[in-house]
């Protein structure tokens, strides 16, 4: 049953995701194809909108992959299919779990669409060399390998991305446990999570520049040891795993106290 579960919120899902796969690949291989034809005025403009369209695209992927999650929550759980959801033979952690697996995938799914329209837009020798010239400076800065600070930089956006997601997880469950649920006051109740967190989080990292008191040299130096900034890093991201793990553990909870649904 949890791979039904898993199948309808992918479908659900990707009904509004795949228009913005089709049209970032679309105008992502047409301006490509039309910059190959000469090299006139025209055709430098047609090219950059053609480009602009694919990395409006590309930013409306990010954010339709995080709403239309929120919305599948809502509709799903709260709202329009919930008496039909909450009447099948399966527990809130499995609807729970089908529903934040169904988010990574359509996460790692999206950053792959990105990924290839961005190699379609600007792949070239000379883009190349340029990127090559970046990753070599920041590996030599960072003390790290290209591989390695690719794969950190991917991991540093899938963390954020469930980070926010799961913020309005726990804000639509808490939001919607009784019945008068409204998306305002659940607007507003994801906000204060996130700015109480970001709170907390500064309050953290200062308990940890106390624990180690190098750290300091980032808000007080211009130049800072590359080990610390890792450090730092690294701290931050335990965090938000840490605290993407305790927003999980707090919707399922509450979930599994019931829904109010009339």
């Amino acid at each position: 049953m949890l791979k039904k579960l898993i199948k309808y919120d992918l479908k659900w899902i990707y009904k509004a995701l795949i228009p913005f796969y089709i049209l970032s690949l679309i105008f992502a291989i047409l301006g490509r194809t039309i910059s190959l034809i000469n090299n006139s005025l025209l055709i430098t403009v047609t090219t950059k909108i053609c480009y602009a369209i694919t990395i409006s695209m590309i930013v409306s992927i990010i954010i339709n992959n995080i709403m239309r999650f929120w919305a599948r929550i809502i509709r799903n759980v709260y709202k329009d299919e919930a008496y039909l959801t909450h009447t099948l033979p399966v527990t809130k952690k499995e609807i729970m779990t089908a529903k934040i697996l169904s988010l990574l995938i359509t996460i790692l799914t999206s950053t792959l669409v990105i990924a290839v329209s961005l190699f379609i837009c600007y792949f070239s020798k000379e883009n190349l060399d340029i990127l090559k010239s970046l990753l070599n400076i920041a590996t030599q800065t960072y003390d790290t390998t290209t591989i390695k600070l690719i794969l950190s930089l991917l991991t540093i956006f899938t963390i954020e991305t469930i980070f926010l997601s799961l913020v309005g997880l726990t804000a639509i469950t808490y939001g919607y446990s009784k019945y008068d649920g409204k998306i305002l006051k659940v607007t507003l109740l994801g906000a204060i999570i996130y700015i109480v967190l970001s709170i907390i989080n500064l309050g953290l990292i200062y308990i940890f520049s106390l624990i180690t008191p190098d750290v300091i040299d980032i808000f007080a130096k211009e130049i800072v040891n590359i080990t610390i900034i890792k450090k730092v890093l690294y701290y931050i991201m335990i965090i938000y795993i840490i605290e993407s793990i305790l927003l999980y553990e707090a919707s399922k909870r509450k979930l599994n106290q019931g829904v109010d649904i009339k």
